[in-house]
């Protein structure tokens, strides 16, 4: 999901020519239902989780996401 995100948003740069918010917005109106269904999904294994060191563990993949997005010039 991170690799095809990355791509999109590079895309939509190169293809409709936006720039900072412009895109970012455009991004999300295109992945908002697929991302909201994410989050959901997520929040309702985080509720149900009890184990620390899983929840640590996700946490510091998500640091890691941020980076690669970030060396892959694509805001977090």
């Amino acid at each position: 999901l991170l690799d095809n995100c990355c791509r999109e948003y590079l895309f939509i740069c190169d293809f409709f020519m936006l720039q900072n918010r412009a895109a970012v917005e455009f991004f999300l109106e295109i992945f908002d239902r697929t991302l909201k269904t994410i989050q959901k999904n997520v929040e309702t294994s985080m509720n149900d989780c009890f184990d620390p060191i899983a929840i640590l563990l996700c946490l510091h993949l998500i640091y890691r996401y941020q980076v690669i997005a970030n060396k892959r010039n694509v805001p977090v």
